[in-house]
C-alpha cells in the first residue's frame, strides 16, 4: 500500500467520488493505480451496488406509477415525499437525541469523578442516577435507528458496525457496576 497520509487518501477519494479518473489521481499523487484499487474496491463495489438498486427501484417505481392515472401519480409522490421529510425529521431527532445522551452522559460522569468515596452522598448518587436515565432516554430513537439498519443491511454489504448492546437496560447496569467500582472502599 502506497505510503500516503490520511489526508491524501481522503483526497484520493473525494476526487474518485467526484469522477475523476483512478489514472489520473493516481499519476497525480505518484503511485500505482492498484494501490488506489485495493484501497477503494470494496468500498466502491458497495456503492455501486446502492446505485444499481436505487436505478432499479426508479425502473420499478416509474412502471408502478404509470399504471395510475396522473392525478393518483401526483398523490403517490406527494405521500412518498411527505413519508421522506418524515423520516429525515426522525433521523435528526435520532441524531439530537444521541448529541444529548453525549453530554448527559459526560455530566454524570462528570459528577462521578468529584464523588468522595469516602463520604458517599446520596443526593449526588441520585442526581448521577437521574441524568444517567434521562441521557439513556434520550438516545432510545438513535439506538432503535442504529438497530434497524443493522438488521436490515445484510452482512456482505454492511458499512456500519453491528452493535453488542441488545437495549440501554445493559448499559444502565454497566454504568452502575461501574459506579459502584468508584465509590467501593478500599479493601486493604
Amino acid at each position: 500500500m502506497a505510503n500516503l497520509t490520511v489526508r491524501q487518501w481522503k483526497r484520493i477519494k473525494e476526487r474518485l467520488d467526484k469522477g475523476d479518473k483512478t489514472s489520473e489521481v493516481a499519476k497525480s499523487y505518484k503511485i500505482n493505480p492498484s494501490a488506489i484499487y485495493g484501497k477503494f474496491s470494496d468500498k466502491r463495489k458497495a456503492l455501486d451496488a446502492v446505485v444499481n438498486q436505487i436505478v432499479t427501484s426508479n425502473e420499478e417505481i416509474s412502471k408502478s406509477l404509470s399504471k395510475l392515472p396522473a392525478e393518483d401519480q401526483l398523490k403517490a409522490w406527494d405521500l412518498a415525499s411527505e413519508l421522506m421529510f418524515i423520516s429525515k425529521q426522525l433521523a435528526g431527532g435520532a441524531k439530537y437525541g444521541a448529541m444529548t445522551f453525549n453530554k448527559l452522559s459526560g455530566a454524570a460522569y462528570y459528577k462521578s469523578e468529584r464523588l468522595d468515596k469516602d463520604n458517599v452522598d446520596l443526593k449526588e448518587l441520585a442526581e448521577i442516577g437521574a441524568l444517567t436515565k434521562v441521557a439513556n432516554e434520550a438516545s432510545t430513537a438513535a439506538f432503535n435507528l442504529l438497530n434497524k439498519v443493522a438488521k436490515s443491511t445484510e452482512p456482505a454489504t454492511a458499512t456500519l458496525p453491528v452493535l453488542n448492546i441488545k437495549d440501554l437496560s445493559d448499559m444502565e447496569l454497566l454504568q452502575f457496576e461501574e459506579l459502584m467500582e468508584k465509590i467501593k472502599p478500599n479493601e486493604s
